[in-house]
């Protein structure tokens, strides 16, 4: 075994102890204040290393390894003397499919809490819905999160993969280090959501699940660079690029520099 496929496979372990941590630490943080600024921060720092690694590491190396295919495309399709951007087209379709899921995972949640807030009035002098406000409400929260758990899943599985095909041990070190700070803050969030809205069995193997979301990402990642050579190589890396850049700019610097925004202005 090489060092990189030991150091994925450390890596992998770490972060599925990462998430859980963070999962399970709202459990224990119940009372306690927390400094939402403070998390959108090192989510913005996390979000600058991935951002980094996919504009100055991973596109340039896939556009090396699909140079051969990028000259035929060329030839096909263009008639100037540059190679066919084959990184950088597969970086952005990959980048829009991921946006496309998660506006249509938001779609969904959306249709969920206008379901569950049309309860029919049940004439009671007193005016109330059928059922308890508070049933209601953790009934709302659970319809809305369900189809964002599963697009967290979802991502992290792909953020998995996209650390898996790494093959350059400098890069994946500065992938691995800004993803497992942004897993210990995603587990943070996705427990604190999921305390308002689930039981505690429920609670507890959904953090299971999105902990071992990346970890098996990793290994499916590897496996897949292990059988391909050349311009499957230039693929998987140009798509982790597409990946690592959705994650970068609009889950975690947008949101990192508009908290930021508003804290001046307030």
């Amino acid at each position: 075994m090489g060092n990189l496929e030991l150091l994925k496979g450390t890596a992998a372990v770490s972060l599925l102890i990462i998430a859980i941590l963070g999962g399970f630490l709202p459990l224990h943080l119940h009372h306690a204040r927390v400094n939402q600024e403070t998390l959108r921060r090192c989510n913005g720092m996390a979000g600058g290393v991935l951002l980094a690694a996919a504009l100055v590491h991973l596109l340039p190396d896939a556009q090396e390894a699909l140079h051969a295919a990028s000259v035929r495309l060329k030839e096909l399709f263009t008639t100037t003397e540059e190679p066919f951007p084959t990184a950088s087209m597969l970086s952005g379709i990959m980048f829009l499919v991921l946006m496309m899921i998660e506006a249509q995972v938001q779609n969904m949640s959306a249709s969920s809490l206008e379901e569950a807030d049309h309860g029919h009035y049940c004439g009671a002098d007193h005016g109330h819905f059928c059922g308890a406000d508070a049933m209601k409400d953790a009934l709302s929260n659970l319809k809305a999160t369900r189809p964002l758990l599963k697009s967290d899943l979802e991502a992290e599985q792909t953020v998995g993969i996209s650390i898996g095909v790494l093959n350059r041990t400098t890069t994946f070190v500065s992938i691995f280090l800004a993803v497992g700070a942004h897993k210990g803050l995603a587990g943070f969030a996705m427990g604190t959501k999921l305390m308002q809205s689930t039981e505690r069995r429920e609670f507890w193997i959904s953090i299971l699940m999105f902990g071992l979301c990346t970890p098996l990402g990793i290994l499916l990642g590897s496996s897949v660079l292990g059988s391909v050579t050349g311009t499957g190589v230039g693929c998987c890396l140009a798509l982790a690029a597409g990946t690592f850049l959705y994650i970068a700019i609009p889950e975690l610097l947008l949101p990192a520099v508009q908290s930021s925004r508003d804290w001046r202005s307030g």
